[in-house]
């Protein structure tokens, strides 16, 4: 009877620490906020000067509800994150807007990792240039 009630504890403590290994955050547990900037037309990367920190190491992802181009040049766009203690950068491309993208996949980063982002026009602008951007970041 003894060893029964061993092996129940035991297997909830394996389930226990599956769920804790396996959970992960999602967007709606991440810090939400709005962001919008502006791009060279040239089609140039600007890194802007907000830094931000990263809430969960499990991505930070973007709803782009604005693209900036240009109307002989389209109107996609590079967005990303700039990890500032490395230098490294990673970027999602975004086919005009209304698009979802991931900047920095899971697990490459702890939990407070400071970054900003960077964006760029995904090739110079001929013509009429829009040049500004926006949409709705998760980190």
């Amino acid at each position: 009877m003894r060893g029964r009630g061993r092996g129940r504890r035991t297997i909830a403590t394996l389930a226990v620490a599956i769920t804790a290994l396996t959970g992960t955050a999602t967007a709606s547990q991440a810090a939400t906020t709005t962001v919008s900037g502006t791009v060279n037309c040239t089609g140039s990367r600007t890194i802007y000067t907000t830094v931000r920190y990263m809430q969960t190491p499990v991505r930070t992802e973007l709803y782009l509800s604005k693209a900036s181009g240009g109307v002989h040049s389209g109107y996609d766009m590079r967005i990303g994150t700039y990890i500032v203690a490395s230098g490294s950068y990673w970027d999602s491309w975004f086919e005009g807007a209304d698009r979802y993208g991931v900047l920095q996949s899971g697990n490459n980063y702890v939990k407070d990792t400071r970054f900003r982002l960077g964006a760029q026009m995904d090739q110079a602008s001929v013509g009429t240039c829009s040049n500004s951007w926006a949409g709705t970041l998760y980190y």
